[in-house]
């Protein structure tokens, strides 16, 4: 797994196509996954920028 501080490279890469598509499901799509793997990426994002 890749990681740059803290977070991996899969919870990026779900940030970006949320930001891409504007959408969890459109993610979710794009990525090949499952809404509920991208809601869970997104909070550990949100999890990490709060501690900063």
């Amino acid at each position: 797994m890749h990681r740059q501080d803290g977070l991996s490279f899969a919870t990026l890469r779900a940030a970006e196509a949320v930001i891409d598509t504007r959408s969890l499901t459109g993610a979710a799509q794009k990525l090949g996954i499952s809404q509920p793997a991208v809601s869970m990426h997104l909070g550990v994002l949100r999890r990490r920028s709060a501690r900063r």
